[in-house]
């Protein structure tokens, strides 16, 4: 090859070696990395590149350990409370209310709406409920007790039992976030329950007599007087011979004597 020839050319001249180098990098790209570079004048450049190097690889580092701790920070699991209500016995009332209470222990994460560590949800008819969800930010162990406040019903044995929960936030083993686990119990801590269940018992009701009808009284009759009889006069009428005639004619007779008797003396005077 050329480019052989001319290393053994100039062998013994070191400038010449070095201009030739360089004139092989121009011409023949792929060659030169395969020479044996013991140059003086290309340690500096091999130094330079190997900082820039190393300094690229601790810019990458860095970045990758701060996106993780970014990561890490915003890293969150929401968790939510499962607590069911039974009832036994008589027939509860007519959507009986049943209030719920979940009391934080040692300042542990609560719901939206908590107040001093407390939160309360009253529900109606017995069924399956949930709290709110909680939600954690960083691993850890948190403690809860969970109860049934007692109503107003007076037929109803209200279920006391207070479960002491346990809710265990770890980082999950592939680094990828938070993972949770929840254990419930009534006593020690081996004590574990399935479930958060409260079971309320109704007494019957009441047995009221049936109120008696009473008997309507019979109506007394209003008694009316019978009024008295009104006498009837009775008229006969007049039959037979008529006596009223007689005085008339003679009244007539009378009277017409009296006329004539002053019209005549009348004729006299004149």
């Amino acid at each position: 090859m050329n480019t052989d020839r001319k290393i053994l050319a100039v062998d013994n001249d070191e400038n010449a070696l070095y201009n030739l180098r360089q004139e092989i990098r121009m011409q023949e790209p792929l060659f030169w990395p395969q020479c044996s570079l013991n140059d003086p004048k290309e340690e500096p450049v091999m130094k330079s590149m190997q900082k820039f190097v190393a300094a690229l690889l601790g810019t990458a580092l860095c970045a990758v350990l701060l996106a993780t701790a970014a990561f890490a920070a915003q890293a969150s699991v929401a968790v939510t409370l499962p607590v069911s209500i039974r009832t036994a016995g008589a027939d509860p009332e007519p959507n009986a209310a049943y209030t719920l209470c979940l009391q934080a222990v040692d300042n542990a994460p609560m719901p939206d709406g908590a107040q001093n560590g407390q939160y309360s949800v009253t529900v109606q008819g017995a069924g399956d409920y949930t709290f709110p969800q909680i939600t954690y930010t960083a691993p850890g162990i948190y403690y809860y007790q969970i109860s049934h406040a007692a109503g107003a019903d007076t037929r109803c044995t209200y279920d006391a039992t207070v479960y002491n929960v346990t809710v265990a936030i770890t980082n999950k083993q592939d680094g990828t976030g938070l993972e949770s686990a929840v254990t419930a119990h009534t006593g020690p801590s081996a004590d574990k329950r399935d479930a958060m269940l409260f079971t309320n018992v109704y007494a019957p009701r009441p047995t009221t007599p049936p109120t008696a009808t009473p008997t309507p009284k019979p109506e007394t009759p209003v008694v009316y007087p019978t009024p008295e009889p009104t006498p009837v006069t009775r008229v006969l009428i007049q039959t037979g011979q008529l006596n009223w005639p007689i005085p008339f004619m003679a009244c007539s007779g009378v009277l017409l004597f009296a006329v004539g008797w002053v019209l005549d003396r009348k004729e006299s005077l004149a």
